[in-house]
């Protein structure tokens, strides 16, 4: 099974663009976990010197997407909340983990806990996902 979830993270991987252009990184992969990381730039912060909250909300929601992937094939997100709990400053190395932690045939429930270099919990992040239908490739 392990081969299994790596192969299908490194291939959703593969055809993300955001995660490549943002500079994040897979950390860790297992079944129903995947740990990404993503370090603060000086753009990524907002006019109080941390980073803004969309780049936190991004990092959690692609380790959810990989998470998810894991366990549903073609997961679709049907809903995502975060909490933010203390501010990144430029040059924080952020790290989601997420982790299913209910699955029924068609839905999971994703819990991602966003913490800094520190290890203090910056944000915490909980969603849904749903079975999605294959992705349809452009026939022309």
């Amino acid at each position: 099974m392990t081969d299994d979830v790596q192969r299908t993270v490194a291939a959703l991987n593969d055809q993300d663009a955001t995660f490549h252009a943002q500079g994040m990184t897979v950390e860790s992969v297992a079944d129903g976990r995947v740990s990404i990381s993503l370090t603060v730039r000086a753009d990524m912060t907002n006019g109080a010197g941390v980073a803004h909250g969309a780049w936190v909300f991004m990092v959690a929601d692609t380790a959810f997407g990989y998470a998810a992937a894991t366990r549903l094939p073609n997961a679709l997100t049907a809903d995502a909340d975060i909490r933010f709990h203390r501010p990144a400053p430029a040059g924080t190395r952020l790290v989601a983990e997420a982790e299913v932690v209910t699955q029924t045939r068609s839905t999971l429930l994703i819990d991602v806990v966003v913490s800094n270099d520190a290890g203090h919990r910056v944000a915490s992040f909980r969603g849904g996902a749903r079975a999605g239908r294959p992705r349809q490739t452009d026939p022309s």
